[in-house]
């Protein structure tokens, strides 16, 4: 059993360095690519913790805290969309009116 466990230990290290190598090699590809990759990370997770939260929150009868903060992370989910769509060179909503 714990050879399982230090072979799924392995497979998880390898992937996370593969995910890394691969952020990496796209920041010296195309810097904007790399940059909608991350954001995106970080939209995927906010939303995962108001999905997480939002779930919960039966168990959080008397402290209304957790799903307060689940719905925050939602809206700080597409507070950062929002950002990533009008990055400087990322032409999917025209933010200049010049």
């Amino acid at each position: 059993m714990a050879k399982n466990r230090k072979k799924k230990v392995v497979v998880g290290a390898a992937g996370l360095l593969l995910v890394l190598a691969g952020l990496y090699i796209s920041s010296l590809y195309n810097y904007l690519l790399f940059h909608m990759l991350a954001e995106m990370f970080a939209v995927v997770t906010a939303c995962s913790i108001f999905v997480v939260t939002w779930n919960a929150r039966k168990f959080f009868k008397e402290k209304q805290f957790f799903p307060f903060i689940g719905i925050a992370y939602l809206f700080v989910g597409i507070l950062d969309l929002v950002h990533a769509m009008t990055y400087k060179g990322v032409n999917i909503i025209n933010t200049s009116y010049a």
